[in-house]
């Protein structure tokens, strides 16, 4: 909390990041859902509760932050729910449509970075470029990593 309130007081842009989504999910679905890869039936479970268990983690992470962020007294901010997996293949040319039942807040993260490190650079007066459109663009095209940000 206190580097939030550093960040804050200091004008440094930050991002509350929730990284191991993946790895988590499958704890929950060991824990609540009682999901074993090595069971004959492990796919069906895997298929059957993965939106669920994904949906709890997303809901107890925000709740969990938004109760401490009120505990010390700092405004809501947004926290990103993100897993390595899927960020990598966002950014690279191994994205397909088949990865997106793993991505939670990957494109989200990737727009509000681009859009602050330009609002840094350009100040907040400059115009602003839509970065969605730069992330859509790699999913759709399944772009190399050199070209996906876009950057002139």
């Amino acid at each position: 909390m206190t580097i939030i309130q550093h960040c804050e007081r200091y004008h440094i842009p930050l991002f509350i990041v929730r990284s191991k989504a993946d790895l988590q999910i499958k704890n929950i679905l060991g824990d609540q859902f009682d999901y074993d890869e090595g069971e004959e039936d492990a796919v069906e479970k895997y298929k059957k509760h993965h939106s669920a268990a994904r949906q709890l983690l997303i809901d107890s992470t925000r709740k969990n932050l938004d109760k401490n962020l009120e505990m010390a007294n700092l405004a809501k901010r947004p926290v990103f729910i993100i897993s390595s997996n899927s960020m990598h293949a966002l950014m690279t040319e191994k994205w397909n449509w088949r990865n997106a039942a793993n991505v939670i807040d990957e494109a989200n993260l990737l727009q509000a970075v681009l859009k602050a490190a330009h609002t840094r650079r350009y100040g907040a007066q400059a115009p602003a470029k839509d970065y969605s459109t730069v992330v859509k663009q790699n999913m759709a095209a399944n772009q190399s990593s050199t070209n996906v940000l876009g950057f002139d």
